[in-house]
């Protein structure tokens, strides 16, 4: 729902709020849908893992240099990725997106032990997975939710989180009861097929077509402007730093806890704990972002991360002081993601929203492709992440002060926000 609508229904005596959600659930729906689409690959890797290592021969290194692959891909393709949600609209790019994503996901089942062929299959699934990043979906929330964005792409994020709970069983057991090879077939085609019909329907509203109209004429200052603006270049900073490092505990965790010298069975209960703090986090992030300055939620989620990797580098590593730091670390993951999104929403006008955002999402793919490399290199060369932890901390001061930087919402024809009102 559009500003203007939004004002006219609190006009009329029906809340805006209550009217967003009436009007725009659909559109929720389908990014609910699609982030579990996006985060099938990546969760259901270690089920593969084994039985596609065995088959082939292949070494650890070997399976998952594709990641390297993917993660290359997003950094290219991302900003074309908004430039053709403004042309297309997002309700063509998730549609085709989730039928490719689906498709490419299934092919994997046709590995052979070349890795060339194996690394080619992971472009392919890189490129198709760029149709159903967060800006497809972002773009759809920001052009139908004023008062409750916020919480809108929180809900919408949720769904990576549901991924975790859906993808490694359903692998797992397809692996068991038939083979790898059925199981990338089933899950592909299945998941694929299932979130694309759910687009279709769910995103034929208006909303999207305003976006996209609004996407093709433009506006003042021009998109050009938009990127050279000192604004962008803050938003885009904290993101690499604070997607970076989220990166680097979400793949490094258990090693991280290990290295502590906690046992391994220990250290992956320990570690899968930040599950449900994180969409928690999410949630609550969400809620804040529609009531308080975003520059505050996203300092104080910041202060969150900052805490945990203190923590985590304490010389004595306990099971108590572990726990709470993989728990404020699910926190700030749940804030950080929908708050930054959001930032880009407010800061920039939404006929820009997808270019902006898909730009900035280059950054996020940029930071998984170097910085858990970074923290690889440092334990290679330290044997211990402890360097590495310690030298986050004033990293994380960095993006802090990057947040608090950004300044007032700069769009007046919004409605009032926490942050212009005296």
């Amino acid at each position: 729902m559009s500003t203007a609508n939004s004002l006219a229904a609190q006009v009329h005596g029906e809340p805006a709020g209550f009217g967003e959600w009436r009007n725009g659930w659909p559109v929720v729906l389908a990014g609910l849908f699609g982030f579990i689409l996006l985060a099938v690959g990546s969760l259901s890797m270690g089920a593969f893992m084994a039985p596609v290592e065995a088959a082939h021969g292949w070494t650890r290194s070997e399976y998952s240099l594709g990641l390297s692959v993917y993660a290359t891909v997003g950094v290219i393709c991302s900003p074309l990725v908004g430039w053709l949600v403004s042309r297309l609209g997002v309700r063509r790019v998730a549609f085709a997106g989730s039928l490719l994503t689906g498709l490419t996901f299934a092919l994997f089942a046709t590995a052979t032990a070349s890795v060339a062929y194996w690394l080619f299959l992971w472009l392919l699934f890189g490129l198709a997975n760029q149709l159903i990043m967060t800006t497809v979906w972002s773009t759809a929330v920001a052009g139908s939710f004023t008062f409750n964005r916020g919480t809108a792409f929180s809900v919408i994020m949720v769904g990576s989180g549901l991924a975790a709970l859906i993808a490694p069983v359903a692998a797992n057991y397809l692996i068991d009861q038939y083979d790898w090879r059925v199981a990338y077939a089933a899950l592909g085609c299945g998941a694929g097929g299932l979130v694309a019909l759910v687009c279709w329907f769910a995103l034929a509203s208006s909303d999207s077509a305003t976006v996209r109209s609004a996407s093709r004429k433009g506006s003042v200052p021009g998109i050009r402007k938009a990127f050279l603006s000192a604004t962008f270049v803050r938003i885009a900073l904290l993101s690499f730093i604070s997607y970076g490092l989220l990166m680097v505990l979400s793949l490094h965790l258990i090693p991280v806890l290990t290295a502590a010298s906690m046992n391994r069975d220990t250290a992956i209960v320990v570690a899968g704990s930040y599950g449900l703090p994180m969409i928690i986090g999410k949630l609550i992030g969400g809620a804040a972002l529609d009531r308080f300055s975003g520059r505050l939620v996203l300092t104080i989620c910041l202060s969150l991360l900052l805490i945990s990797y203190a923590l985590l580098a304490l010389p004595v590593l306990t099971i108590d002081v572990a726990m709470l730091a993989v728990i404020l670390f699910g926190l700030a993951f749940g804030g950080i993601a929908p708050g930054l999104p959001y930032l880009a929403s407010r800061y920039f006008e939404l006929s820009h929203f997808s270019r902006i955002f898909g730009t900035l999402n280059g950054f996020y793919s940029l930071a998984t492709a170097t910085c858990p490399l970074l923290a690889s290199w440092v334990f290679d060369e330290r044997g211990s992440y402890h360097a590495f932890l310690i030298g986050a901390i004033p990293v994380i001061v960095v993006a802090m002060g990057l947040a608090v930087s950004l300044g007032r919402y700069p769009d007046p024809s919004q409605p009032p926000s926490p942050e212009s009102r005296p």
